[in-house]
């Protein structure tokens, strides 16, 4: 019948599903590939010609011969973008001599055989301007191809060069543009690209000494904390909601601290005592929390991320600095508080920090008593054994408290990790405590607990809402009592 819908044959689709990937690599990432090298070809070339060419001609024209490579970068890319079939083409062209544009720039006082700036005030309001001008163009374009290709190929194009204060300068400043059109909405890439590109150049100049120039300059220690402010932003406030979803200011988050974290540690290494790295945890770690206490007020998610790289350091900084039955006891401690802080907000972090210090205390007792074990000659005492243990059955008891205010969603792992912390209390009292007391004490002792939990499960806890207690009550009657002959 005439008014029947015409079907497409599966063979007449198939050509053009199976072009797609060629045309897809073709126009857009064998471009910027190209873009990638065609950019490391100027800067190369402009070395080789200088030692081998133009050794006599002036810094000025030297500079001048690479500012035309650049406008004609730039006009060959805005031309072809103008052509829809070639608009992406256009686009990663017309990026990539923005971002020579930038370095040429930067060149104008950072590399020797081009300077013409003396000022090096002069040259960071220059480089500020042409920061802006990959921002302003991507910008009014509504191009974040030219932004992420532009910036990206800029923080590549600066690390070929020795580090030194401009070089730092340069990398904030094209951090700060990213993530200025990163408030613009859909326009996550150019945050992204930023970050990437910053923390690469920082990388690139440890990694490969700074193409011959010095790593260690003073400058690299004050690089990485304001970019990490800058970035850190996107997860405290609110303003970049319409850019990325909560989900994605989080990965954002979290890879941003990560990454600061890691390459100060490298820094900080070498540069000074190994022994005070505890220092650089703690201190961090409890900025973290800060921001994660903060930021998770208006996103629950990121604000976690926070808060759990937070304590994660701070658990860290705790083990590095301690040792002995002074670090069985504080992990116990920090238990206690963290389950306080899960009962007052129900974080989800502070539950599984809770969990995890629980454990890291039990095991220390544990193995400080078996003998095989590498723990075995860290002797924590008696008292120390039974008070971590003491501290661990408050935070089962204010986990529990939390457990009943959480919605049916995370009540049953919240419930599940009260349980799990409660039982290592016992264990450790156990193992840590009762079994090493002097004889006769052991076994009037559990009795003793035995006792004093039975009567906190019948007359305390009458709903039954810690069954374990009880459970508790009857290991220690028929798991010490045998033991204490």
């Amino acid at each position: 019948p005439a008014d029947r819908p015409k079907v497409e044959s599966v063979s007449a689709r198939q050509p053009d599903n199976e072009g797609q990937f060629e045309m897809q690599l073709g126009r857009v990432w064998l471009v910027r590939f190209g873009i990638v090298l065609l950019l490391t070809g100027l800067v190369l070339l402009g070395n080789f010609a200088y030692k081998n060419w133009i050794r006599d001609l002036p810094n000025g024209v030297r500079l001048l011969g690479l500012f035309a490579c650049s406008g004609i970068l730039v006009e060959a890319g805005r031309r072809l973008a103008a052509n829809p079939a070639l608009k992406r083409f256009g686009e990663v062209l017309f990026g990539g001599g923005l971002a020579f544009f930038y370095y040429c720039t930067f060149a104008a006082h950072h590399v020797n055989r081009l300077k013409v700036i003396e000022s090096p005030v002069v040259a960071s309001i220059l480089l500020f301007f042409s920061a802006s001008i990959i921002g302003a163009v991507s910008w009014f374009r509504n191009s974040r191809t030219i932004a992420v290709i532009g910036i990206i190929l800029a923080s590549y194009s600066t690390m070929l060069q020795p580090i030194g204060w401009l070089s730092c300068v340069s990398n904030v400043l094209l951090a700060g543009a990213g993530l200025f059109l990163m408030r613009r909405p859909g326009w996550s890439a150019p945050g992204v690209a930023a970050m990437i590109g910053t923390y690469a150049a920082f990388l690139g100049w440890q990694l490969f000494g700074a193409s011959g120039g010095n790593s260690r300059d003073p400058a690299m220690m004050w690089f990485l904390l304001p970019v990490w402010i800058m970035f850190s932003l996107p997860g405290v406030i609110g303003d970049f909601r319409e850019t990325m979803s909560d989900r994605a200011r989080a990965w954002f988050t979290g890879t941003n601290n990560a990454l600061f974290f890691l390459l100060f540690s490298v820094l900080w290494v070498d540069r000074y005592d190994s022994g005070e790295y505890w220092s650089v945890c703690a201190v961090f770690g409890m900025i973290l929390i800060g921001l994660g206490v903060l930021g998770r007020r208006m996103n629950q998610i990121a604000g976690g991320v926070n808060l759990s790289q937070g304590l994660g350091l701070v658990s860290l900084a705790i083990i590095l600095k301690l040792d002995g039955y002074h670090l069985a006891l504080a992990l116990a401690g920090e238990s206690l508080m963290l389950s306080v802080a899960f009962a007052r907000f129900r974080g989800r972090s502070e539950l599984a920090f809770s969990w995890l210090t629980a454990v890291a205390a039990t095991l220390m007792i544990l193995g400080s008593v078996m003998p095989n074990s590498s723990i075995h000659a860290i002797r924590i005492p008696v008292w120390s054994a039974g008070l971590a243990s003491l501290l661990m059955a408050g935070a089962s008891v204010a986990l529990r408290k939390g457990t009943d205010q959480c919605g049916e969603k995370q009540a049953g792992g919240a419930r599940l990790v009260t349980g799990v912390v409660f039982f290592l209390s016992i264990v450790s009292a156990l193992v840590g405590w009762n079994l090493r007391l002097a004889q006769p004490w052991p076994l009037p002792v559990a009795v003793g607990v035995s006792v004093a939990l039975a009567v906190a499960s019948l007359l305390v806890d009458r709903q039954r809402k810690m069954p374990e207690v009880l459970v508790g009550s009857l290991i220690f009657m028929f798991v010490a009592f045998p033991a204490t002959f």
